[in-house]
């Protein structure tokens, strides 16, 4: 085994792990952010409204805050419906202007779940993992490309096999390409993978 190119391999994917926490870390404090400011102006605009007409007098209506609250929580889940239906593949036309004012809507449900979904995106790969994506790693730059189809064959084990090559995927390493309707796998960079490579 390439125990040179098994830890390169690992320092990847740690560094995109750190970056994945920091990004998460990082979108979870403005969506914070986000809906702390709309709590704010959720409060403020309806004692403004009060206040232009009532005047000074005005006082802020009773139960407001819990009202807010109630609005946030059908928001996601009118915000966890909208994720659902474009997993499932139905994508409304977005040209009219009913449809881009929902989706202006969704902003901060979807802003909300893209935190979720990039928290996801984290690695982990086993000790055997990593001697079974060095491995392979190696394989392609000999050989240069594999057939979608053979990666069975270099990669038998079903439970480590997606795992893999999604981490080799999320991380650019490899990518697939077609040539005359036939889908290869190969190295993004194999000039980089050379000079771990033993000769």
């Amino acid at each position: 085994m390439n125990f040179r190119l098994k830890e390169a391999l690992r320092r990847k994917v740690t560094t995109h792990n750190r970056l994945v926490k920091l990004s998460t870390f990082g979108a979870a404090l403005g969506v914070i952010l986000m809906w702390a400011f709309l709590y704010f102006v959720g409060n403020w605009l309806p004692l403004l409204f009060l206040t232009i007409v009532k005047g000074l007098d005005a006082e802020v209506p009773p139960n407001l805050h819990r009202w807010i609250l109630l609005i946030f929580v059908l928001w996601i889940v009118v915000g966890l419906i909208d994720r659902l239906v474009r997993k499932s593949g139905l994508h409304p036309s977005e040209s009219s202007g009913v449809a881009a004012t929902f989706k202006f809507l969704m902003l901060p449900p979807r802003a909300t779940f893209a935190v979720w979904e990039n928290s996801r995106n984290s690695i982990d790969l086993s000790e055997h993992d990593l001697e079974i994506a060095s491995n392979f790693i190696e394989r392609l730059y000999q050989i240069g490309k594999l057939e979608v189809q053979s990666v069975p064959v270099e990669l038998p084990a079903d439970d480590s096999r997606d795992r893999i090559l999604t981490a080799l995927r999320t991380t650019q390493l490899i990518r697939e390409r077609e040539i005359q309707k036939t889908s290869f796998l190969a190295l993004t960079h194999p000039e980089r993978v050379a000079e771990f490579v033993q000769a």
